[in-house]
């Protein structure tokens, strides 16, 4: 289970947001750029409109400059990059005001093959390598780098309380969210902060975990796992917003943050709840 770190008066300050939004217009009204990645993804949508509305200007980095261009027609520029993919898109980070990288292969879209293992391996850490080396090459670079990680960090951690000081699990996630969170705190080497933040399960009407754990019960079927003893740390898309904003803010915030609810619940108690709510 996992200790919670967020109290309420954060999480109004996360969400009226003033003081960055008046830090981020700077002088002579010129607004100051962020960079993003991952913009076409459940938390990437919900956090590029959300800076949008506050007067950022965004440049998103995307494998697919057709469909993100058609997504995000507002944006300041859209830059191809994938990793390994040499370009221009290198160019963005300097004198950027900060970059927020959420891209990566998902967790949950397939069967975990050797293939599929190695995807998700080189999309988030050499893709975050990557990153921090442009961050590093830049002449004005981006005073702060934050990167997406995942509680899977922690491993199966049973009964036991967790929290952002515990060490690693063992099993393949949590040695992939280990090497995934290095690549990017070496950013620090050249005077970065960087905040690494740990999403639970996070649920939206639009997609995410909410649409995998509703469907079976669409079809008549149960949604506990095993037998539903298992902790679920989880968190709301829009409170995973507000809360990102909140350490893109703040500059007490560095490194790793766990970044879900005060209270997992029990798989069984979320299936039950789930099933209330689909009947």
């Amino acid at each position: 289970m996992l200790n919670y770190i967020f109290y309420p008066n954060q999480w109004s300050e996360a969400h009226h947001f003033s003081k960055y939004a008046r830090r981020l217009v700077g002088k002579n009204n010129m607004k100051q750029n962020i960079i993003l990645t991952g913009a076409t993804g459940l938390v990437g949508k919900r956090l590029f409109h959300e800076l949008r509305n506050r007067g950022c200007e965004i440049s998103i980095l995307s494998r697919n400059l057709e469909k993100t261009r058609s997504q995000f027609p507002d944006a300041a520029n859209v830059h191809l990059w994938a990793p390994g993919v040499q370009g221009a898109w290198r160019n963005a980070f300097d004198g950027a005001a900060a970059v927020i990288h959420l891209a990566g292969e998902s967790i949950g879209g397939s069967r975990w093959t050797k293939q599929y293992k190695k995807r998700l391996y080189e999309s988030r850490v050499n893709g975050t390598r990557e990153i921090v080396a442009a961050i590093t090459a830049a002449k004005r670079r981006p005073p702060v780098l934050i990167s997406a990680s995942a509680v899977g960090y922690y491993g199966d951690c049973g009964e036991r309380d967790v929290d952002e000081s515990s060490p690693p699990g063992d099993d393949f996630l949590a040695g992939l969210c280990v090497d995934w969170e290095a690549a990017a705190l070496d950013a620090r080497s050249c005077g970065v902060r960087v905040v690494t933040p740990r999403f639970g399960v996070i649920l939206a009407k639009e997609g995410g975990a909410f649409e995998q754990l509703i469907a079976p019960f669409r079809f008549f079927a149960g949604g506990r796992i095993g037998g539903g003893a298992q902790w679920m740390s989880w968190i709301h898309i829009e409170d995973v917003v507000r809360l990102l904003l909140l350490v893109l803010e703040t500059e007490s915030f560095e490194g790793a943050v766990n970044i879900t609810t005060p209270h997992p619940v029990r798989n069984r108690d979320l299936a039950s709840l789930l099933r209330e709510g689909s009947a």
